[in-house]
């Protein structure tokens, strides 16, 4: 898994973030 790409793992957070974000809208809406 990379997460580091771009902003030079300054914050892999807000990646993380993102992510769960978007699965969290995929289940929201089925």
């Amino acid at each position: 898994m990379e997460l580091c790409v771009g902003a030079g793992c300054s914050a892999p957070r807000d990646a993380i973030i993102l992510f769960f974000s978007r699965i969290y809208e995929i289940f929201k809406h089925p």
